[in-house]
Formats: structure tokens, sequence, C-alpha cells
């Protein structure tokens, strides 16, 4: 796949294998990826969180807890790709499917690039743990679509 990420979701995703590591855990989870989107964000992000009520603080938090526990992982990684020629941390495969989805979302609303906002759908579209947990800080991954929308519309 070719992904055209912001600068802001290079660095979102560079700071979620550090977050894995910081946890010491194996791989990157969809929760690293998560916790780094919501630390690099930035006002546009907020923004789009904002127009939808989401309780940030309450989300970051709820992560936190769910990657004190979280590992062993449930999400596999592939036999053979425990880590990179770089070692770099490998992603699981829900983490994979979040970068497919937030491909696809961004090609079905004509957006230039994925950014935070469309990676973060990505993630719940993914997750339906990770869904559930930003149904919690009041995000809905209907409501975060039609905000995206409207702000690519400019609306």
């Amino acid at each position: 796949m070719n992904y055209n990420f912001s600068d802001r979701v290079r660095i979102a995703l560079d700071l979620a294998r550090d977050i894995a590591k910081e946890w010491g855990h194996e791989a990157v989870l969809v929760e690293h990826i998560l916790a780094a989107v919501l630390d690099t964000g930035g006002d546009e992000l907020q923004a789009v969180l904002g127009a939808v009520g989401t309780d940030v603080p309450r989300f970051r938090k709820s992560l936190d807890e769910v990657l004190a526990r979280r590992w062993p992982s449930d999400d596999p990684i592939k036999p053979g790709r425990r880590s990179s020629a770089r070692g770099e941390l490998p992603y699981t495969s829900l983490s994979k499917r979040t970068l497919g989805f937030a491909l696809r979302l961004a090609r079905d609303l004509r957006a230039s690039a994925i950014t935070c906002d469309i990676l973060l759908a990505g993630a719940l579209e993914a997750d339906r743990r990770v869904r559930d947990l930003a149904a919690e800080a009041g995000l809905e991954l209907e409501a975060l679509r039609t905000a995206i929308g409207q702000r690519l519309d400019g609306t």
C-alpha cells in the first residue's frame, strides 16, 4: 500500500514505537498509535475532537490503563516478524489494519494525505475494543467521520 502521511502522522507513528518501547512491549499496538496521535495531533485534531464532544484527557487516560495491562497482546505478530532489520518494533495485525482503514478513508474523502484525525478514525474502524474506549470518552466513529468530512470541506 502507498501511504501519504502528513508530517504530524509521521511524527505520531515514530512516537508510537517509542511509547511501545517505554511500556516494554514487543510490538506497536493500536493503543500506542492512538496515544501518539492524541499527543501530537495538534490544533486541527483538537478542533475535530472538540466538535464531536470527546473528553480527550479521559480517552488518553483510558489508553494508558489498557497499555499498563495489555501485554502479551492477543493481537498476533506474524511469525518471523518480531523486529525489522533496523531493530524497530513491528506493527501488530490490528495496527496494520488501522493504517489500511485510514488509507481507505482518506481516499473516500479525497484527502490529500492521511492526517491524525483520519488515522484516529482508521483505528476506531480496525479495533472494536478501542472503539468502545473512545465511545466511553464521547467519541463515536460516525461522528468523527462526519467531522473529518466537514473539516476537509471547510465547513
